[in-house]
């Protein structure tokens, strides 16, 4: 992430890592800064980071 802070491919990735270690708020720190990369929900990493965290909610 340090070569590539805006790399929003790399940023899903680690929102999904997060889900899988079960840190759901971070998750969701990642998709909240893909947010702010892509000026809105308009851009696939976000939406594929945005679904993966709904399947893991209750």
């Amino acid at each position: 992430m340090a070569l590539a802070p805006s790399y929003r491919l790399a940023r899903a990735y680690l929102g999904e890592v997060w889900l899988m270690v079960r840190r759901k708020d971070k998750a969701m720190q990642q998709l909240q800064l893909i947010e702010r990369l892509c000026g809105g929900s308009a851009c696939d990493e976000w939406r594929d980071l945005d679904a993966a965290i709904r399947r893991q909610s209750p």
